[in-house]
């Protein structure tokens, strides 16, 4: 017997029937052939959901002309009589949308869950009508008959018969999805049957499930009639009860075994677990540490930097220092020569000065004195006195150049007491940033020890590790050993059991 590509169509009149259809096919109901751990696909990009199944049927079909009480839905279920592959429901497919338009079809839906696969399609059977005229009888204006040409123009129509209306179309239908998809997955058509053949038919879900548990209670019949067949048997009871006893304290002891073993797999499998949070922590601690000590390596190399950097301009600044200091010294003994000079200088000055007053007032009595008694003398006086006015001028003149000269050498004096100190203030701070430096490269060394010791502690972990994996690999060597003991324990028991 060959094997036969198979498609079948249902017509839906209502959303009531569709309903119950896709619930069915989406599995919203109870389906008792079905096997609910396997789930189904639906194809070509299609809605899920009865109810969305509905919803895109009345969209399909709104301001669409159609038969009152007509067909709404058309469900196709193709199959085959044997299990197809996935490239099978997939040509179906395509076929489907040639023959209705890819619009027109609504969701497809594999199912894996049944003992033979099959997949169910909703189309909406609309029908695309081109405009044309037609020639009609109407009342003419004066009364009496006359045909006019009405042009009538293109529409949808909903039309199930324009598909599958009548025996000749169903026919054609099985033809062509044989020969379209049937033919290129080695499958072929039905037999072809002429008027007056028997009619096949199908047997229903729910029959069939009547059928066959009249089937298994037969079959249960049976069995229980064997079983009283084999309850019969007496031959070697005794001998066969004391095995069964034994037996029975075999399976005891072999239960038990199976107890502690499984207690050793949980303990196995809990010391296992610990290994492995152990080994995580382990490697979270290394990547610390690693990154703590690189970031110790690169602050030691940036310390010693700006150790040297600091060096650098301390000695910088001493040497400095050392030339301002000198330079300083010079000047204040040059400050010093200058201000002796000036002292000399001003001393100098004031004994000219009052050496000029007193020759002065000496000279300018003794010229009023000889006014008195000759007029050339006292024009010579005023001469000599203007003269000496001048003298007082430039005395005065020179006397303010010594004052202005003393305040710059001691605006000097202070310009250079302020640099001392300030130069005093820069070396203290830099002393403090060296003390400083020298404290935290202390604080490192105490941390590379403590990264030492933890890396010694880590080791020793890690050592203590491998010595309980070695334990625990003992153990599971063990294990399967006494797996092993027990398996052939099992298939002496079951060869004994197979013996009586």
């Amino acid at each position: 017997m060959g094997n036969f590509a198979i498609i079948r169509v249902a017509k839906l009149k209502n959303y009531g029937a569709i309903m119950a259809s896709a619930q069915h096919s989406f599995r919203e109901r109870e389906t008792p052939n079905s096997d609910s751990e396997i789930s189904n696909d639906v194809w070509g990009g299609g809605v899920k959901g009865a109810a969305k199944v509905c919803l895109e049927v009345e969209k399909r079909l709104e301001g669409v002309k159609g038969r009152k009480n007509g067909v709404l839905c058309l469900e196709y279920l193709v199959t085959a009589s044997q299990n197809m592959n996935d490239r099978y429901f997939a040509d179906s497919l395509e076929f489907l949308k040639a023959r209705h338009g890819k619009e027109n079809v609504i969701s497809a839906i594999v199912h894996n869950d049944e003992q033979t696969r099959h997949m169910a399609v909703y189309v909406v059977p609309l029908v695309h009508h081109a405009e044309k005229t037609q020639k009609k009888s109407v009342t003419a204006k004066g009364g009496g008959r006359e045909v006019r040409e009405i042009v009538i123009p293109a529409h949808l129509e909903v039309n199930a018969k324009h598909y599958c209306g009548g025996r000749a179309k169903l026919q054609q239908l099985q033809s062509d999805f044989a020969a379209q998809v049937g033919k290129a997955h080695g499958l072929d058509r039905g037999v072809k049957r002429g008027v007056g053949d028997e009619r096949i038919t199908r047997t229903e879900v729910k029959e069939w499930y009547a059928k066959k548990g009249e089937i298994l209670a037969d079959l249960q019949a049976k069995l229980t009639e064997i079983e009283g067949y084999h309850a019969k048997i007496g031959k070697n009871q005794a001998e066969f009860e004391a095995e069964r006893v034994e037996f029975q304290k075999g399976a005891v002891a072999l239960k038990q075994q199976i107890a502690e073993l499984k207690k050793k797999q949980a303990e196995f499998d809990e010391m296992y677990q610990k290994v492995q949070e152990v080994d995580k922590i382990q490697a979270e601690k290394f990547k610390i540490l690693k990154d703590a000590s690189d970031e110790l390596a690169k602050s030691k190399v940036d310390l010693a930097n700006r150790e040297k950097g600091l060096k650098d301009r301390l000695d910088s600044r001493e040497s400095s220092l050392k030339t301002s200091e000198g330079l300083q010294a010079e000047s204040s003994k040059k400050l010093a020569a200058e201000w002796s000079q000036f002292s000399g200088e001003k001393a100098s000055f004031s004994a000219e000065k009052s050496d000029f007053e007193s020759k002065s007032t000496t000279e300018r009595q003794k010229n009023e004195e000889a006014a008195k008694s000759n007029t050339k003398k006292a024009e010579k006086l005023a001469s000599d006195r203007k003269e000496l006015e001048n003298q007082q001028l430039t005395f005065s003149s020179k006397e303010t150049a010594l004052n202005k000269r003393e305040a710059a050498l001691s605006t000097a004096q202070t310009l250079l007491n302020d640099e001392k100190q300030a130069f005093s203030a820069e070396k203290t701070a830099f002393e403090s940033k060296i003390k400083a430096l020298d404290g935290r490269e202390e604080k490192i060394r105490i941390s590379e020890k403590v990264i030492e010791r933890t890396k010694e502690s880590i080791s020793n972990q890690q050592q203590k590790i491998a010595e309980e994996r070695a334990e625990l690999a003992q153990r599971l060597q063990k294990l399967s050993e006494d797996t092993s003991a027990l398996e052939e324990l099992k298939r002496a028991y079951k060869a004994n059991l197979d013996a009586q």
